[in-house]
This record gives C-alpha cells, structure tokens and sequence, in this order.
C-alpha cells in the first residue's frame, strides 16, 4: 500500500504473526507490485513548562496575542523581570496548545541573566529539528542551511514555539518559522524594536491593575482563607506595595500561607517597613532585587549612573531637561541614556520627552546612590532657575528686586503648560527642600509657585504649600519671608472661606511687613479688603482698600497701583459709591492697558462690570464682562474666568435667560473641575429657575 501521509490512522493493516521485515497482506495480484516502507510517525514534543496557576487578568494582551498570530506575525513581549511575561505567555500557549498538534518547543534563551553564557541560534535549531524527530544525518552543519532547513520542516506541521528570556536580535530571528502554520511567541526583558523589520509585533508588559492585583493575591490563597474578604484594605495595600507585579504578588502570598495567624494589615505595614527585603522567597529561589540587578547588569556603565539618579527625584517622572541638569549633562549626551533604560524597561517613556520610573524599580534604583546631596541640588536648582523665568512672564507686576536667584529661559508660550507638567513635581521638590533643611529653596519653591496656583484654582495646594513656605521661614528667622509667607497663607484661606483665619495671617503680614517691605504690606491691606468684602464688612473693606493704594503709590510701582485701584473699586462698589468706584475702575483700567498688564485688564473689566451691573447697566455690565472672560480665557486663568462667567450670566439673566444659563452652564463646568462647592451649589440654584 503507497502511504498518503503520516496520519496513523492510515496504516491499517496488521499481522498476527512474528516476523522479520516487510510483511505484505494481498489477495489476488496481477502486474507489477511497489512497496512503499512507511517512516515512522513525527515526533511530537510537549517540552511547555507548566502554566501559572492562578492566572488573573491580561485580558488585553491575550486578545492582542491572538490578533497577531491571525495577522501571520510573531508576537514579542518585553518588560522588566517579575512582570509575568513568561506567564502571560505560558497561559496563551497552553490554552491554544490544540492548535498546534505537531508539537510546542521550548527554549530559554538566558537573556535575564548578563552572567549565563547564551546559547546560539544554531544550537537551538539543532535541538529542535531532533526534538521534532529529524535524524542526525538529515541536520545541515552550516548555519545558513540549518536555518532553512528547520524552515522547511516547520512548513508542513503545525508547531508552536517559545522562545523565552530573548538576549539579542539574533537569538531569535533565527528561530522565526516561515510562511507556515507554525507560530514562534517570544519573551524578553529587553524591547528590542529592532525586531519589527523582521516580522514581529511588539508589546510592553506592564502592571496589573488593581483590582487583577488584589485577585492575583487573594486566589494564591489555599481555598478556605477567608483573610482577603475580611482585610479588603489591606489586600489593596500589598497590591500597590508589591507594585502589582505578579512575583512580588506570589511571594507576598507565599508569605501569608506560610503564617496562617499572619494578619494581612501586618503583611502590608512588613512590606512597607522592608520594602525588596520583604520581597524575596526564604530560600532565596526568587526575589525581586534579584531581577531587577540582572536587568541593571545589561545597562552601559553610563546608564546605569543615570538609573541610579532619576529614583532621586522626589517626583513621579521627569522631563529630560530635569533628568540632565540631574546628571549633571547635557540632553544630547543624556538622551540615548534614557533609550538604554527605556529599552532594558526600566524607564518609561511617557510624552513630551517625560520619563518615569516603576515604584519597585525605583526602590531598588536608590540603593545604587550615595550621598546624592549634590545631584538634588542640581534638581532643585534647575527648577527654581525655569520657575523664576516663568513667574516674570506670568505676573508681570512683579519686579527683579522679587526675584532672587538666577533665571533660566523660558518662552511665554510655553509657561503655562510647564507649570502644569510641573506642578506636583514642584509641590515634591519643596517638601524634599524642607526635609533637607534647605529652608531659602522650600520657600522659594513657594514664592514662584503661587501665581500659577491661584490662576488655575488650586487653592489647597496653595495652602499647602504656603504652610511648608512658612514653616522654612521659621527656621530661617526672616521677616521679609515671614511677612510674605504669612500674607500668601491669608490670602489662600480667604479663599478657602476661611475667613478667621485669613485675618489673622493678614494682620500679621502686616505688623511684619511694616518698615520692612511696603509692597508686602500693600499687598496684605488689599488682600484684608478683599476678606473683608468676602464677609459683608463692606466700610472695612473700604478702609483697608484706601490704605493699600496709599502704601502702593509709595512703593512706586505703577502695576501694583493699578491693582490697588481695582480693590478700591470693588470695596467702593460694596457700599454702593459706584460713581467713586468706577472713576476707580476706569482709572485703573487705563493703568492697566499702557503698561500692557493682561491680567490686570481683565481684573478691571470685571470690576467695571460688576458695578455696572450693581448699578443697573446691564448691557455696559454684559460688555465688560465679555471682556473680561475673553481675558482670562486667553491667560488660561481659569478661576478667574469661571467667576467672570458666573456674573457674565447673571448680567445676561436680565435681558436673556437663555444666553444666561449658557453662560452658568460653561462656569458650572469650571467650579465643577476645581472643586469650588460653594460656588457649584450658587450656579445649580440659579439653573433651577
């Protein structure tokens, strides 16, 4: 019988008998007989290590695995050790093993260990061709033959293959099958990108979310305890401590099963006091730190100084001009720095040239630094020097006695959005600064902070860090500072409505301030106005108001004067002078204009809308207001604007409702975001009419 193929179910006949050789079976035969000698049936290797148990979550990655199988290419997950590559790709392999009844190949490239010799492409293939049953006479001996050779065994069967912990480029691209029903999955630590070109699709290995994390955790558990229902807190504790990795997870769990009277709020308070020492099997068969060295151990010796350096930063990522002031480089030279740490996946490129770090690879990164003394200076330095540079652009009020410290270069236009980015790094640094004792840049940070706060309605972040501003100017028993920081810390309380308090601060401010700095005095006086209107003293207000632009006018500075003429107005139009009160105004509008103060325009129009609306001009109110919007909208000063809005609607309410509740509607949206309460439930009332 000539045989069709390999399929066993083809050989159908059988001999009863002992014999020696080839044994044919016929009945009548006529003409010429050809035998056909059947080989042997393929090997069919099973060499996949055994699957995570429990698996939990990846249900993204899994779709995206099987999607690139379908499009023909081979998928390559990359991330740093303890993430679960080999895991994830365990999991997929083992449940699509049906597909591939030829058989599923294994290898570990030992790409994860910088120590291990590697093995090549030419030793894996050789394995494989005798694992898949070529015999030894059958394998070519010269690599480029060997690689095609295992090509064209591949195209007639369906096998998968995984080739795990990739070290290199080469490793695997000779592993890759051709166009066949074979399919080669690969893992690594590196993100090798180079491997695109080759038929490959790549994909980072990141975290669990929290709640895959805290399943992971809990299903680790023996069946029966009952610690994750009854300490759901803590579960998500040792989630976020263990990084929502699954090895320190599974570690972790190891833990709570070997001390069944463990509570996990003492597991989660361990992990938090030990940090990776925690994070290691007793045997020391797995650890974290471990993993995390080997990843390091491929970096170049250049890189991996500035590994060390970025977990200094007090902040969650950093822009690359932060990360070269912190290495003390340039961007040119610290740019391709960062691709090494991007590629080994201990950095992640985020946009606009951010890059963070992973919690627990930040823990293990900040045991490589000394004394890093120096290298925050340089940090800190570096954003004080673009903070400077922006306030100047920002508060043009400002004057260079103000300014203390040198200035960096920064274009107007990118102001504003550098303090955003900046922002919570900036609250990070000062608080780094008090803790260091660096008690002048703790305040500083402060100083150059505050305009940006206040535009932008982050009111309790003002607070705060004007708290931690006053605190170093205790230490530093500064009165110019104390006087600053105490007015700052009244006007952020004020705004807060916490009126008792913001005049307290205010008076001291200006006890402080007195024959020591006029501006600050000034500043408090109106201020004082302000907090006075806030609570209906409308007569104090007026007083205070008066008493500011006195002090302003001595000081000599035409912006502030101007400002000072707008608080006159509003405290003026509180006691219904409005005629006083727009000659006020309009005195400090003009002010405003020639010297090109955009914010102090605005302030002015809203001013003059407001009294033109106290005093019965609605569409003069309208015109101000819409001015005033425009303004703010323009600076991006959203507090402001949202105010500015508010009454733009209750202007409009007089002559169309309609037009009025679009307007609320729009300032609705922006107290919603800066979670102005007070102010939500005034524009919500008003909707309901």
């Amino acid at each position: 019988m000539d045989r069709a193929g390999d399929d066993a179910a083809l050989w159908r006949n059988e001999v009863d008998a002992d014999s020696v050789g080839v044994v044919v079976q016929a009945g009548a035969i006529a003409g010429g007989i050809h035998i056909s000698v059947p080989r042997r049936p393929p090997n069919r290797p099973a060499q996949l290590p055994r699957g995570p148990s429990p698996f939990v979550g990846r249900s993204a990655e899994l779709r995206w695995l099987d999607q690139v199988v379908a499009d023909g290419h081979a998928p390559y997950v990359s991330g740093v050790g303890g993430t679960g590559k080999t895991g994830l790709l365990l999991h997929w392999a083992h449940s699509r093993r049906d597909r591939y009844e030829d058989g599923q190949l294994y290898v570990d490239l030992r790409g994860a260990d910088a120590a291990e010799v590697r093995p090549v492409a030419a030793v894996v293939l050789r394995r494989f061709l005798e694992a898949l049953g070529e015999p030894d006479e059958a394998i070519p001996r010269d690599p480029d033959e060997l690689v095609k050779h295992y090509r064209t065994v591949l195209s007639v069967r369906r096998v998968l293959v995984f080739a795990d912990n990739v070290g290199s480029l080469e490793q695997v691209r000779a592993l890759l099958p051709g166009q066949s029903n074979a399919v080669l999955i690969a893992a690594g630590r590196a993100h090798l990108d180079g491997l695109r070109g080759s038929g490959f699709d790549l994909r980072r290995l990141g975290a669990l979310s929290a709640d895959e994390a805290g399943a992971l955790f809990g299903r680790s558990l023996p069946d029966g305890d009952d610690r994750p229902v009854g300490e759901p807190g803590a579960v998500a504790e040792i989630a976020r401590r263990c990084g929502r990795w699954p090895l320190p997870l599974l570690i972790a769990a190891g833990r709570a099963i070997d001390r069944p009277a463990l509570t996990l709020s003492t597991l989660a308070r361990e992990l938090a006091a030990r940090g990776l020492d925690a994070m290691r099997t007793r045997d020391g068969s797995e650890s974290v730190r471990d993993v995390l060295a080997n990843s390091a151990a491929a970096l170049r010796d250049e890189a991996r100084e500035v590994f060390a350096l970025l977990a200094v930063s007090p902040g969650q990522d950093l822009h690359v001009d932060a990360l070269a002031a912190l290495a003390d480089r340039s961007v040119d030279d610290v740019v391709p720095l960062l691709d090494n740490l991007e590629t080994m996946n201990l950095a992640q490129w985020l946009d606009e040239g951010r890059y963070r770090m992973h919690d627990l690879i930040r823990l293990y990164a900040r045991e490589l630094v000394g004394d890093d003394d120096v290298a925050l200076r340089r940090l800190v330095d570096h954003y004080l020097g673009t903070a400077r540079a922006a306030d100047l652009l920002l508060a043009p009020y400002k004057t260079a006695a103000d300014i203390v410290g040198p200035v960096a270069r920064i274009e107007a236009s990118d102001v504003l959005p550098w303090f955003s980015a900046e922002h919570r790094n900036l609250l990070a640094v000062q608080q780094e600064a008090l803790r260091r004792r660096w008690y002048d840049r703790a305040w500083s940070v402060a100083w150059h902070l505050m305009d940006f706060q206040r535009w932008r309605g982050h009111l309790h972040d003002y607070y705060d860090t004007w708290t931690t501003a006053l605190e170093a100017a205790h230490a530093l028993g500064d009165r110019w500072r104390l006087a600053w920081a105490h007015r700052q810390m009244g006007q952020a309380c004020s705004r807060l409505s916490r009126f008792d308090e913001a005049e307290d601060h205010l008076r001291e401010a200006v006890a402080l301030a007195r024959d020591v700095d006029l501006s600050c005095e000034a500043a408090a006086l109106r201020t004082l106005a302000r907090n006075s209107s806030r609570r209906g003293r409308h007569r104090q207000a007026v007083d205070h108001a008066l008493e500011a632009l006195d002090r302003y006018r001595k000081v000599g500075n035409p912006l502030r004067t101007a400002l000072g003429l707008t608080t006159v107005a509003w405290a003026q139009a509180g006691v219904g002078n409005y005629a006083e009160a727009r000659s006020s105004g309009v005195e400090s509008m003009r002010a405003q204009r020639l010297h090109g103060n955009h914010y102090g325009v605005a302030e002015a129009a809203a001013c003059l809308g407001h009294i033109a609306h106290m005093s019965g001009h609605h569409d003069q109110a309208v015109a101000h207001y819409r001015e005033a919007v425009r303004k703010f909208h323009s600076l991006e000063n959203t507090y402001k604007e949202a105010d500015a809005m508010a009454s733009l609607g209750d202007s409009y309410a007089v002559v169309d409702l309609a037009v009025a509740r679009v307007q609320w509607r729009r300032a609705l949206d922006l107290y919603t975001k800066q979670n102005r309460a007070a102010q939500v439930d005034s524009i919500i009332a008003k909707l309901k009419y």
